[in-house]
């Protein structure tokens, strides 16, 4: 199975695709089965390309903060500024992501707001001054 990655930052959008526990692990490991192309871009406002992960273990932890996000249990809806997108193989999935840290998938009709408590985390993997393009 091919797994590609793709995270993108839009100025007012942010979504993102899961990988499975044992895809995530395989990724990190680097064996032989998780050699997988996978490419994650971080766009800002206008689709301008800000950030570009290629390596396996980033984008392995980058996908492992994404699987630990949790329900928001508070009545509310963020404005949500940033759009993650991770596609492996032929699946997609697309994330909404608002500061600090809250997460929608973009599906409609599914308004169900998750937190991520690590999203600095996810932001600072992104930038990393290696990752620049």
């Amino acid at each position: 199975m091919n797994l590609f990655a793709y995270l993108i930052v839009a100025g007012s959008l942010l979504s993102v695709t899961a990988c499975s526990q044992s895809q995530t692990d395989r990724i990190e490991s680097g064996s032989p089965q998780g050699i997988m192309p996978i490419k994650i871009s971080l766009l800002g406002e206008k689709d301008q390309l800000l950030a570009s992960v290629t390596d396996r273990q980033k984008a392995g932890k980058i996908i492992a903060l994404m699987n630990a996000k949790k329900p928001l249990l508070e009545k509310m809806m963020p404005i949500f500024k940033m759009k993650l997108i991770i596609e492996r193989g032929e699946g997609k999935e697309v994330w909404l992501l608002a500061k600090p840290g809250y997460l929608r998938q973009q599906i409609p009709g599914d308004n169900q707001v998750f937190y991520m408590d690590k999203n600095n985390q996810l932001l600072e993997l992104l930038l990393d001054s290696t990752t620049q393009p």
